[in-house]
């Protein structure tokens, strides 16, 4: 994490193991970390039936995209 520490991010993209919590953390230490933008964009893949809701107290959801298995979901800043 040193390594991009200062650092921000435009676009982020999650993809983490399925049926783990481990995007919503990930989504967690990057708004504590403010490695974000203040525009940018965190595209979380994720399976179809899995719930991102605990993520939403940091983000917000601005779009959902479904392709087979697969769900995509847009998250930008909650302000």
């Amino acid at each position: 994490m040193k390594d991009i520490e200062g650092t921000s991010f435009d676009i982020i993209f999650l993809d983490p193991p399925y049926k783990t919590n481990f995007g919503v953390e990930a989504i967690e230490i990057i708004m504590e970390k403010n490695l974000l933008k203040k525009n940018g964009l965190i595209i979380f893949e994720t399976d179809r039936d899995e719930c991102i809701d605990s993520s939403q107290k940091f983000a917000k959801v601005i779009d959902l995209r479904k392709y087979g298995r697969v769900k995509l979901v847009f998250l930008n800043r909650k302000e």
